[in-house]
């Protein structure tokens, strides 16, 4: 279990968030368990795409740039295990963002980090919803 999870075992969450950026992931947990939601981290693609297949998240929040496995061969890994989950790509680097809008088959947003914690639990609640 990632630290700090808060998720016993295999229960199914709302959102899983797989980013190598630990504190990143872990703030943006703690703020959509405030709001309400059930959700976990990951910190690289390999853990992501396992994690994903146990629990079966509704949405899944995605770095592009991680290292071994990068975000969009994570989506894809993903998406054909779990061809409902909704996949949302985020990047702090302009060239990986063009990179993941190009694969966009496999996301159903690309997002630019950082973005405002409001407005994260906002996008993902209209997901959700």
């Amino acid at each position: 279990m990632a630290v700090g999870s808060g998720v016993k075992g295999d229960d199914p969450i709302s959102v899983l968030v797989i980013d190598d950026d630990m504190a990143g992931a872990e703030t943006i947990v703690a703020y959509l368990r405030h709001g309400g939601l059930s959700a976990r981290a990951e910190y690289n693609g390999f853990a992501g795409v396992n994690a994903a297949k146990r629990l079966h998240p509704k949405l899944i929040l995605l770095d592009v740039q991680m290292p071994g496995l990068d975000g969009i061969v994570t989506a894809a890994l993903i998406r054909r295990a779990l061809p409902d989950t909704r996949i949302i790509m985020m990047s702090g680097h302009p060239a990986s963002l063009v990179e993941a809008n190009r694969d966009a088959k496999v996301a159903f947003a690309v997002l630019e980090k950082p973005l405002p914690l409001p407005a994260i639990m906002d996008f993902v609640r209209r997901v959700l919803d």
